[in-house]
C-alpha cells in the first residue's frame, strides 16, 4: 500500500454516494501550497475523514493506494482538528469470500 501526504486546500469534492460506513468521491481537487492542483479520482473515504472534506478546508491531507481502490485515511486541518479512520468494505467481502472458499474445498 503506498502512501501520500497531500498540504493543501480542498478546492472540489464531488461526493457520489455514501452509507454510515464509506463515502465515496467522485473527485477531490486540492490546491496546493504552490498554486498546483492535485486531483483524486474514485474516492474511498471513511466517514469521519469526509466530514472535514468541504471546499475551501485548508490542512494536511493523508491518502493511501492498494491494489484495487485508493482513498483518504485521514485529515488534520490548519485550525486543529484532526480525524482519521480507514474504510472498511473490501476486507469483509475478503473474508467471506475465502471462508466460504474454505468450506467447498
Amino acid at each position: 500500500m503506498a502512501l501520500e501526504v497531500i498540504d493543501g486546500t480542498v478546492a472540489v469534492a464531488t461526493l457520489k454516494r455514501s452509507n454510515g460506513k464509506v463515502a465515496i468521491y467522485e473527485t477531490i481537487a486540492f490546491r496546493t501550497a504552490d498554486g498546483a492542483e492535485r486531483r483524486l479520482d474514485k474516492v474511498v473515504v471513511a466517514p469521519g475523514v469526509a466530514e472535514a472534506l468541504q471546499p475551501g478546508v485548508e490542512g494536511r491531507f493523508y491518502g493511501y493506494s492498494a491494489i484495487d481502490h485508493k482513498g483518504l485515511i485521514g485529515v488534520r486541518t490548519k485550525d486543529g482538528r484532526a480525524a482519521f479512520a480507514i474504510p472498511s468494505g473490501n476486507e469483509r467481502i475478503l473474508l467471506m469470500a475465502a471462508i466460504a472458499g474454505a468450506l467447498c474445498s
